[in-house]
């Protein structure tokens, strides 16, 4: 009987000393994916004084930063390419077309496993022609910034991965664009 009731409070101790490791966890978890306003202003518009990972992953985690994030591109959106219709979901888009915007997806001849992607903009802002060019994609809860060089003639073009988050978001149908 002694030994059983030693047992259980062996049991019980391990048990709640698991709980505790498990909250402070989460607590953790929480204080890292904490962003201020001031954080996601500063990663929509590319001020890098926020850490991009921390601020993608709070919107992808938290659903009020997400709301806080769109509200923020719709306010903000110079303009908006939305959802597209693929020929075939197989397939990725050769181009995407937005509000006064085109973007092209061109492979590369030497490296395959890399694809240039172009972008035109037709009625420019003075900010395109200076400084750099910043697309958000949107999916879902997924989230990326993309930064493009400024427009020269009307054109901007970036190199990208096949595999990375970037591209795969520019060329999703059911993804959204936001251009700043």
């Amino acid at each position: 009987m002694k030994n059983n009731l030693h047992h259980d409070e062996h049991n019980l101790a391990e048990q709640v000393y698991i709980a505790n490791q498990h909250i402070k966890q989460i607590q953790e978890t929480n204080n890292r994916s904490v962003v201020l306003f001031g954080d996601l202003f500063s990663y929509i518009f590319a001020k890098d004084k926020t850490s991009t990972l921390k601020v993608e992953l709070a919107i992808k985690q938290n659903l009020n930063t997400r709301k806080q994030y769109l509200r923020l591109l719709e306010q903000y959106q110079f303009s908006i390419s939305g959802y597209q219709a693929a020929a075939s979901s197989e397939h990725d888009l050769n181009e995407r077309f937005g509000e006064g915007f085109i973007l092209k997806f061109k492979a590369t001849k030497k490296h395959v496993d890399q694809i240039y992607v172009i972008l035109m903009i037709e009625h420019s802002a003075d900010h395109h022609q200076s400084d750099e060019i910043i697309l958000h994609c949107q999916l879902n809860e997924q989230v990326k910034r993309v930064k493009f060089p400024n427009l020269i003639d009307g054109r901007s073009q970036l190199i990208l991965e096949l595999d990375s988050e970037e591209y795969q978001l520019l060329s999703n149908s059911n993804a959204k664009i936001y251009l700043l």
